[in-house]
């Protein structure tokens, strides 16, 4: 926590050697006061004051050129006097004066224009060595800071955040220390509150899966709940809770996890389903018939028939004493057409019931043993039915 109060740094001197380097940065942007789209102007400004004297010359040669007596002003002036004297004997005659006379304004505001150009171009070499200099302080900027102005003053509002919070971070820490107790304080309280709460459902919980053993078969195995302390504290509280199984009566209990077989498993998960089920409606169980047979397997299958008066309870079985306790019963096959495989439903038909108990205990339609004693299974579960 230390660290985060820091804002990632390792030691306080760490902090305020950050603190001091982000005022420099602060201080070297402010202190050159740039201006975006300052450097485009600077370097036009660059472009013509390197070239002053090429440029004053040509604008006085320009002027010259257009301005003297033998300029092309003054041609123009008495080409246009001449032609006015004809205009009015044909409209192509007046069209040329007409251009001409044009032509004679536009060269003579061309002349004005190079007039004030030539007289205003005074060359100043404090002025090319002032944007020069100008030109350095932002390239250097660049060089540090950002590509162009726009990213140099993005980073100096960045280090001024920056800068800001690190100043204030002793009074940040001290908030977030006080909250930090509140915190700790409020966690204390809900983890006792979740530890007690817990115990005193492992109570609950033992006794009601110990019921749910004797039902299924294993009425001398023990089940507790154990709940430990937590070397640290954790988002699911303080306690370490662990449930312990002996099988076999005599036996110590130990870790569910590590010693129960898959038929135990089965069953036990079978027992913590039947006491959790509450609202749901409907209930699957895939290969709850794994690792038992048997008697145990009966006692599994009417479990379900209890389970299946207040829940809708869909199961997939290869036991025959399970499968006869259902009020419908299914067929999965897998087809194959023209190169795709697909999954089929099948309904089952009251005949064909009887015939798929036969065959999942290993006989067919044509064993007239295996078919009778299918048909008793499934009378026989009728009447479990009836009583339950």
């Amino acid at each position: 926590i230390e660290k985060q109060l820091l804002f990632g740094f390792t030691s306080e001197q760490e902090r305020l050697q950050k603190i001091d380097i982000l005022a420099y940065q602060i201080n070297e942007i402010a202190n050159a006061r740039l201006i975006e789209g300052e450097e485009e102007q600077l370097d036009a400004q660059l472009r013509v004051l390197s070239n002053s004297q090429h440029i004053q010359t040509a604008l006085e040669q320009s002027y010259d050129t257009l301005a003297n007596e033998e300029g092309a002003l003054v041609a123009i002036s008495g080409a246009r006097r001449t032609v006015q004297g004809i205009g009015a004997l044909h409209e192509k005659f007046q069209e040329i004066y007409d251009r001409l006379d044009e032509a004679y304004y536009t060269i003579e505001d061309i002349i004005y224009t190079l007039r004030d150009l030539k007289n205003g171009n005074e060359y100043m070499p404090g002025q090319l060595e002032e944007v020069e200099n100008r030109l350095a302080v932002i390239h250097a900027l660049k060089r540090k800071y950002g590509a162009n102005i726009a990213e140099i003053l993005a980073f100096h509002e960045n280090a001024n955040m920056e800068h800001e919070a690190l100043v204030k971070s002793e009074e940040l820490k001290g908030a977030l220390t006080a909250q930090l107790r509140t915190c700790q304080a409020q966690y204390t309280i809900a983890a006792a509150a979740l530890s007690a709460a817990r115990k005193e459902a492992a109570t609950v919980l033992e006794q009601d899966i110990l019921r749910q053993f004797a039902d299924l078969g294993m009425e001398k195995s023990q089940f507790q709940v154990a709940i430990t302390p937590l070397p640290s504290p954790s988002a699911d509280g303080v306690d370490r809770v662990e449930f312990l199984l002996s099988a076999n009566a005599g036996e110590p209990v130990k870790p569910l996890a590590k010693i129960a077989s898959g038929g135990e498993i089965s069953r036990i998960m079978l027992a913590f389903k039947t006491i959790q089920f509450g609202s749901i409606p409907s209930i699957i169980f895939d290969e709850i018939d794994t690792g038992i047979s048997g008697h145990v397997a009966s006692a599994v299958g009417l479990k379900m028939l209890q389970i299946s008066k207040g829940h809708q309870v869909i199961c997939i079985t290869h036991l025959p004493q399970i499968a006869a306790l259902a009020d419908a019963h299914y067929y999965v096959e897998k087809i194959e057409k023209d190169g795709h495989t697909s999954t089929v439903l099948h309904t089952l038909t009251d005949e064909q019931r009887v015939t798929e108990l036969a065959r999942i205990m290993g006989a067919g339609r044509h064993d007239v043993q295996a078919m009778n004693h299918a048909a008793e299974l499934i009378q026989r579960a009728n009447s479990l039915k009836e009583k339950y």
